[in-house]
């Protein structure tokens, strides 16, 4: 549903929607985020089929970005039905959580200044108290 969509629900229906939305949410043990996709392979073989172009496979791999690098996992042609429906839970549920902050950010904004009171007034880069308190020595002075 897009911002446009939106705009024409009162709070009681965004309200009703996210919940809708939030229930929706299913399997999250099943999250398997990434995507699947096939890949020939070429060997090490000097003489093969393969040194001419025509590469080994097709075969299934997950693609999914692990520790700020991007990995390819080979899926065994068994467990492709599983892990298929796996990454399709984990797609269905990220588009269902894009939905929810939508809504999230129509109501924020619907709302103004009575939910936001406080937070627009504070400056970039901490302040507001936190664990170290407010200002403290060797931040600076805001006086």
């Amino acid at each position: 549903m897009s911002d446009e969509d939106l705009q024409g629900l009162s709070d009681r229906q965004l309200r009703a929607q996210r919940r809708r939305l939030a229930a929706s949410l299913g399997r999250l043990e099943a999250t398997l985020p990434g995507s699947l996709v096939r890949q020939g392979r070429r060997c090490s073989s000097r003489g093969c089929r393969c040194r001419r172009g025509e590469l080994h496979g097709p075969y299934l791999y997950l693609a999914l970005y692990a520790a700020g690098r991007k990995r390819t996992l080979y899926v065994p042609a068994a467990l492709e039905t599983v892990v298929d429906e796996h990454v399709g839970v984990t797609q269905r549920n990220q588009a269902a959580l894009e939905q929810i902050a939508q809504h999230q950010r129509r109501a924020a904004a619907a709302a103004g200044a009575g939910v936001m009171a406080g937070v627009g007034g504070r400056r970039r880069g901490g302040g507001g108290g936190g664990q170290y308190g407010r200002g403290g020595a060797g931040r600076g002075s805001d006086r």
